[in-house]
């Protein structure tokens, strides 16, 4: 059934492009492309009508029900025909509404599955934000996970774009591949397009100033950015992606940097949250892996707050494959290397992460339990108060749900945390 219903999607979904011509925008990498994916659509929609993918589908299924504009109705017959109906009616009445613009995710967990989405849809853009150990247990290796998601810039059309990060060694191999006209971006003063005096600020008397403060630079010109609220240089390479696409497409800096204004980090991704007894929760439990914990620990160490102390709770980092082991050890060597006041690790995995901190922190700093319940006595006994607060876990570790314990109202957890849904309450 599933097979038939990913054909139909397919079709229908090809139909659609065919018919309203949008600019496909395609973004793929390990981590960060729903942040990159909501900074493109929060640039380009003060200027054009422009669709996105819906939460975080980006597979077979995920990425045409984004084009044909509708979230799964799951088992719902009914709701899956009345879905069908309205996509053909769109077929033949025309939808001025429609978008100009998609921005779409796409996500790849196997080999050959980047070449299916090809199929159903051959990007304008495409953009890597970084390649890494994602996946690794059904890949093996990071060279065959550049080699799936190099096929999104392999395959762009004619007169394409490829937008790339520069910074990463994985991803700024994949420019030489490119076809056609690539625009890289980074920290690295070689990127085309790059940021210049980052600044991490978490000010809890005045929050209006928390937040990420760079600059652009892009072809002689310079702009400064704001991003208020929300912390992470995940941040500024979404920033610079959309920018290039902005620019690209016929705005100017200023107009971006406005547009930028109003971009928000989505759920689950470094997100600042008001935590008991005056404490600071930085959640960053949507997903985990060794490339994007080590980007919430550089965050943590970038962090200055007088008579505070830095809590990091890690939950595991799954799909890793043969080398999960040895990658949570390395995490936790990290943290014994960093300015984390205290330890707390969480799950079978995590053991590793606490094997490889204790011996440097100590037994008194490095805590390690394999389930979340039996840590819930040690977050009472460490008298969480006014301290900085990170928690970090893949998807499967459902971190989140200990943020939502450690949050100051319960009741807005439904706004503020990932995976709040009824289908994930059970």
């Amino acid at each position: 059934m599933r097979i038939i219903l990913q054909y139909i999607l397919k079709i229908l979904a090809k139909l659609v492009l065919l018919k309203y011509k949008p600019v496909v925008i395609g973004v793929t990498g390990s981590v960060g492309k729903t942040t990159t994916k909501e900074a493109i659509h929060t640039v380009l929609s003060k200027k054009y009508r422009v669709g996105k993918s819906l939460k975080n589908y980006n597979n077979e299924l995920g990425l045409p029900l984004s084009i044909l504009g509708f979230e799964s109705p799951g088992k719902n017959i009914i709701a899956w025909i009345v879905l069908f109906t309205a996509v053909l009616k769109s077929l033949f009445k025309k939808d001025k509404f429609y978008p100009e613009i998609l921005v779409l995710e796409m996500g790849i967990d196997r080999p050959g599955d980047m070449d299916y989405l090809n199929k159903i849809t051959k990007a304008n853009i495409g953009v890597v934000t970084n390649i890494g150990m994602s996946h690794m247990e059904y890949f093996g290796t990071i060279d065959r996970i550049k080699k799936e998601k190099s096929k999104l810039i392999t395959n762009l059309e004619k007169k394409g774009l490829a937008v790339i990060n520069y910074d990463n060694e994985k991803s700024r191999e994949i420019i030489e591949l490119s076809k056609e006209r690539v625009v890289s971006f980074g920290l690295d003063k070689k990127a085309d397009i790059r940021a210049e005096e980052v600044k991490i600020i978490l000010d809890r008397e005045n929050k209006d100033y928390t937040g990420m403060h760079f600059k652009i630079r892009y072809k002689g010109s310079v702009v400064p950015v704001f991003i208020k609220g929300f912390l992470g240089h995940h941040l500024i390479y979404s920033s610079m992606a959309a920018a290039v696409i902005g620019v690209e497409l016929g705005m100017n800096l200023i107009e971006i940097s406005e547009a930028l204004q109003a971009f928000r980090s989505p759920r689950g991704r470094l997100r600042i949250l008001e935590g008991v007894n005056n404490s600071t929760l930085i959640d960053d439990t949507y997903n985990s892996s060794p490339q994007s914990t080590q980007r919430a620990l550089e965050l943590m160490d970038g962090i200055e707050i007088e008579k505070s102390r830095k809590i990091v709770i890690l939950g595991d980092m799954l799909e890793l494959g043969e080398d999960s082991e040895s990658e949570h050890r390395k995490i936790g060597n990290l943290v014994s290397r960093s300015k984390v006041d205290i330890l707390v690790c969480i799950g079978d995995l995590s053991q590793n992460t606490y094997e490889g901190a204790v011996t440097k922190m100590g037994k008194d700093k490095c805590f390690y339990f394999q389930n979340k319940k039996e840590s819930l006595n040690l977050l009472k006994d460490i008298n969480i108060n006014n301290d900085i607060v990170l928690i970090k876990g893949s998807q499967g570790a459902r971190m989140e749900k200990l943020v939502k314990i450690l949050l100051k109202d319960r009741a807005k957890a439904k706004n503020l945390l990932v995976r709040q849904e009824t289908e994930w309450q059970a």
